[in-house]
C-alpha cells in the first residue's frame, strides 16, 4: 500500500485519468514502471519512471500523442534512493531547475504552449541556482546558498517580490568606492601586464597606492616596470618586465598630501608640510602626463621619526608626489 500511495496521488493530480487513460496520452503504458538511467536526455517507456544515477536531466523526450492530440500528458520520475538523486536542469526542454530528494517522486506535465515540462502542484522538489561560481570556478549544487558577513563587509539581503528575486547589498566599512581608505585586492598567476577596471576596484579616485607582492609565505614585494592610472575611468594598469604571478594592492586613502614639482633630483616635505603626523606613509610619484599617469621610482626614499619626506631622483623629473 505505501508504495501505491504515489501512484494514487499520481491519479489525482491528473485529475481521476489513472485507470482510463495514460497520463502520456494513450502514448506510453500506465501501470507499469520502467527503469532509465539519469543522462543529459532521457526517452521515457512508461509514464512512471525509476531514474537511477545523480547526472542532471535537461530534456525529456517528448511522446507524440502530447503534440499531435492535444491530450493531457504527464509523468512520474522517481529518483532511486540507493543511486540517486537525479536533478533536472533548464538547458533543454523542461521549464524548472529541480532538485527532487532520493526516493521521492516528482510528477510533469507537458505544455505543448512552450514545449516544456513543468512541475504538477504538490510535487516535492527544492528549487535551487543552476550554478555558483566563485572566482570563476563552479561550486556542488546545492539547495540554498549562503552569504556571510566577513571582516568588514555586511552583507544585507531583501525580498524583491516585484521582480521575483532576492536582492543581496555587500557594504564595506572600509569605503570602498568613495576614496576614503577603501580597497582592493586581485591575485593574477604568470602575466606581464594586468589590469584593474575603476568599474571593478570601485575606489572612486585616482588617488590610489599601488603595491604587489609574489605568491611566497611570506611574500615579497614586487615591484614593477610600470604603474598607470587613468584620471577618468580609474582603470589600473600594471605592468612588469617579465612574467610574475601575485597579488595586486590597490588602497585608497582620505589623508593624504598632493604636490606638483617641476625638473627636480631631489624633494624634501617637511611633516610640518603635509600633516600627516609622525607615522610610516605610503609615498607614490607619478610623472607629468595630462592624461594617464605613469609611476615614478625613485632612487631613494627617507621618512625620518618626526615624518620629514625626503625624495631622490637619479635624474631630473617632473610631477607629482602622493603622501598617505
Amino acid at each position: 500500500m505505501k508504495r501505491f500511495l504515489p501512484y494514487l496521488v499520481f491519479a489525482i493530480l491528473t485529475r481521476g485519468n489513472l485507470f482510463s487513460q495514460s497520463p502520456l496520452n494513450n502514448a506510453l503504458p500506465l501501470l507499469v514502471e520502467s527503469t532509465v538511467a539519469s543522462a543529459s536526455s532521457i526517452a521515457p517507456v512508461s509514464a512512471i519512471v525509476l531514474i537511477t544515477g545523480t547526472t542532471q536531466i535537461n530534456t525529456i523526450t517528448v511522446p507524440t500523442g502530447c503534440t499531435t492530440s492535444g491530450g493531457n500528458c504527464y509523468i512520474l520520475l522517481e529518483a532511486d534512493s540507493a543511486t540517486g538523486p537525479f536533478t533536472l536542469g533548464t538547458s533543454g526542454n523542461i521549464g524548472v531547475t529541480l532538485s527532487p530528494t532520493a526516493g521521492t517522486m516528482v510528477a510533469l506535465a507537458y505544455r505543448p504552449a512552450t514545449s516544456k515540462w513543468y512541475p504538477l502542484g504538490g510535487a516535492s522538489v527544492s528549487l535551487f541556482y543552476q550554478t555558483v561560481d566563485a572566482n570563476g570556478s563552479a561550486q556542488t549544487q546545492r539547495s540554498a546558498i549562503n552569504l556571510i558577513n566577513g571582516t568588514n563587509v555586511t552583507i544585507t539581503c531583501v525580498d524583491n517580490s516585484g521582480a521575483n528575486r532576492t536582492d543581496c547589498t555587500v557594504s564595506s566599512s572600509g569605503g570602498g568606492g568613495s576614496g576614503t581608505g577603501g580597497s582592493y585586492a586581485s591575485s593574477f598567476t604568470s602575466q606581464t601586464s594586468v589590469t584593474i577596471a575603476g568599474t571593478t576596484h570601485n575606489l572612486g579616485t585616482s588617488n590610489i597606492i599601488v603595491g604587489v607582492v609574489d605568491t611566497a609565505s611570506p611574500a615579497n614585494v614586487i615591484a614593477p616596470a610600470n604603474v598607470t592610472i587613468d584620471p577618468s575611468t580609474f582603470n589600473v594598469v600594471v605592468t612588469f618586465a617579465s612574467s610574475q604571478s601575485g597579488t595586486i594592492i590597490l588602497i585608497a586613502s582620505a589623508g593624504k598630501y598632493v604636490a606638483a614639482f617641476t625638473n627636480q633630483t631631489a624633494l624634501s616635505i617637511p611633516a610640518s608640510t603635509h600633516n600627516l603626523g609622525a607615522s610610516i606613509f605610503h609615498v607614490t610619484v607619478y610623472d607629468a602626463s595630462s592624461g594617464t599617469r605613469n609611476r615614478i621610482e625613485p632612487g631613494s626614499l627617507q621618512i625620518d621619526a618626526s615624518g620629514n619626506v625626503t625624495v631622490n631622483f637619479a635624474v631630473p623629473q617632473s610631477g607629482q608626489i602622493v603622501i598617505e
